[in-house]
């Protein structure tokens, strides 16, 4: 399944409640995922712009969507950035893609490569 990274600033009232009485935040966050399909495979607490950074798999884009907008629509958090990750082994794959797939791409360097401005076309 395809994998998710998000970061989550949690607002104010929430942090507030917590301080109070504290919740398993990564707990909470496994179940919401849990529920459309998808498993929390790690939550951090940070420090700096986000509170929180966590990794999920979800069965699609769409269900993975389906997490942030919940999360933003629950008012728990202020602000919070999604991205799709891979893992090392499919990165390596990717740079042995990369590597052995012809796609004649060339640098614009090289498509300019031999061409001289004789007066004309460049001013």
């Amino acid at each position: 399944m395809p994998l998710f990274m998000i970061k989550a600033k949690y607002s104010d009232d929430s942090l507030k409640a917590m301080v109070l009485k504290p919740s398993d935040r990564s707990l909470a966050l496994s179940r919401a995922v849990s529920a459309h399909g998808g498993n929390l495979h790690m939550f951090y607490w940070a420090f700096g712009d986000f509170d929180a950074v966590a990794v999920f798999d979800a069965p699609s884009n769409q269900a993975a969507k389906s997490v942030e907008m919940m999360l933003a629509a629950s008012g728990a958090v202020s602000s919070q950035e999604m991205r799709a990750v891979i893992t090392n082994h499919q990165a390596m794959e990717a740079m042995r893609r990369a590597q052995s797939v012809d796609t004649e791409f060339k640098t614009p360097r090289q498509e300019w490569e031999g061409w001289r401005d004789y007066g004309g076309e460049a001013g």
